[in-house]
């Protein structure tokens, strides 16, 4: 099986037709290479609302999805920081694609997902971007992480004879060191 791996589209009204030009010559690529699924980790829109001035939330889905019903090719898109939902809406930009056929939006917590293209499957561990607004009331956000991680081990561990992906949109932390 082969997957294409894409990031940070960040579509928006300024420069809408360029950025789906680029996507659709991604996908063709990945046609003409024989990709079976594409996997997006994160930022599709440039903001949560999808629009702008220069163009319509619905403008802005429609282009995207132009390039990707052309290339009939299915998707797993994790959330980003930029796909994320506004402040006091419950869900988030990315639902707007969660009903279509060829797409399996990730948004609000992770997800372990099978993909497959009829000989060999992938389990995806599919990780949005999260923030400690997310956590489940009574826990600590670095104590979830390590629930949701755990439960990727299981997952994982129980899928010995077949591949496995962590797709996330994330910051990493680690040491610091100003030289």
């Amino acid at each position: 099986m082969r997957l294409g791996i894409l990031s940070d589209l960040h579509l928006r009204g300024k420069d809408l037709q360029s950025q789906v030009d680029a996507l659709d010559l991604a996908l063709t690529d990945m046609l003409d290479n024989n990709v079976d699924w594409v996997l997006c980790a994160g930022d599709v829109w440039d903001s949560s609302t999808v629009g702008d001035s220069e163009a319509s939330a619905g403008k802005v889905v429609s282009s995207f999805l132009a390039p990707v019903e052309k290339a009939n090719l299915p998707w797993v898109i994790v959330g980003g920081n930029h796909d994320r939902r506004c402040q006091g809406k419950t869900t988030s930009s990315l639902e707007v694609l969660a009903s279509h056929p060829l797409i399996k939006t990730v948004s609000s917590k992770p997800e372990h997902i099978s993909v497959s293209d009829g000989n060999d499957q992938v389990i995806v561990a599919a990780y949005p971007w999260m923030v400690l607004a997310d956590t489940p009331y009574g826990k600590t956000f670095k104590g979830w992480i390590k629930e949701e991680l755990s439960k990727t081990k299981e997952v994982f561990d129980k899928a010995s004879e077949h591949y496995k992906i962590f797709l996330s949109h994330c910051a990493l932390e680690g040491s610091y060191t100003p030289y």
